[in-house]
C-alpha cells in the first residue's frame, strides 16, 4: 500500500498556486473523495479543486477505495477574534474555519498524523489571485486550545479549528494537502 506523507504543521512553505488537473480519477488517488466510486471522475472545478457546501461531508481514501476518514467544514468565521486579544493579524483579518473529522478503525494503517495543516490551505479572493500566504505567527497561537491533536486516534471524532491570516473577505477558501496531490477542495465564503 502506498500512503502520502503529510507535512508537519510549521515546515516548509507553499508560495505557488495549484495547478489544475487534466483529470482525477478516484482510484488513483490516495485522498478520494467519498462521494465518487472508484470508476468515475471526480467533478473537480477549474482550478482542480472539489466545491463543496459548508456542511457537506467529504473524506479520505487510499489506492486501494478504503475509507480512513471523513470530514466536513462546519463554520466560517470572517474577522474573527483571538482568545488572546494582543495577537493580531499580518495580513489583514483573521478566519476560522471550523471542522469536523471521523477516523475509521483503519485510520492508524492508512494514514498519517496532522492531516489538516494550516500550510495546505489559501484563500482565493475574488480578483481571482490566491493568498497563499495564511499562515502567519499570530494563526498558531490565535486559538491554541481549539486545534487538532497532532496524534489522531482510530475510530474517534474530533471537532477542531484552523486559523488563516488573509487580506480576502470573499472568494474561497481551497484546502490542498499532499495527500491528495492532485486536487483539493474548495468553499466559498
Amino acid at each position: 500500500m502506498v500512503l502520502a506523507v503529510l507535512t508537519a504543521a510549521g515546515c516548509g512553505n507553499r508560495t505557488e498556486p495549484p495547478a489544475a488537473p487534466a483529470e482525477t480519477s478516484a482510484d488513483a488517488q490516495p485522498g478520494a473523495d467519498l462521494t465518487t466510486t472508484p470508476s468515475k471522475a471526480l467533478a473537480t472545478n477549474a482550478r482542480g479543486n472539489l466545491p463543496k457546501k459548508i456542511g457537506e461531508e467529504s473524506g479520505f481514501s487510499d489506492r486501494e477505495g478504503g475509507h480512513f476518514a471523513t470530514f466536513k467544514l462546519t463554520k466560517i468565521e470572517k474577522s474573527a477574534k483571538c482568545a488572546d486579544a494582543s495577537i493580531k493579524p499580518s495580513n489583514g483579518q483573521f478566519m476560522v474555519l471550523t471542522f469536523e473529522i471521523a477516523t475509521t478503525a483503519e485510520f492508524s494503517t492508512r494514514s498519517t498524523p496532522s492531516l489538516f495543516n494550516p500550510l495546505d490551505f489559501s484563500v482565493l479572493g475574488l480578483n481571482g489571485v490566491a493568498d497563499t500566504e495564511v499562515a502567519t505567527p499570530g494563526t498558531y497561537g490565535c486559538r491554541a486550545a481549539k486545534k487538532l491533536p497532532y496524534n489522531l486516534a482510530p475510530s474517534s471524532k474530533y471537532v477542531f479549528e484552523i486559523v488563516l491570516d488573509t487580506k480576502a473577505t470573499s472568494g474561497a477558501v481551497q484546502y490542498r494537502p499532499p495527500l491528495a496531490a492532485d486536487y483539493g477542495w474548495e468553499w466559498q465564503l
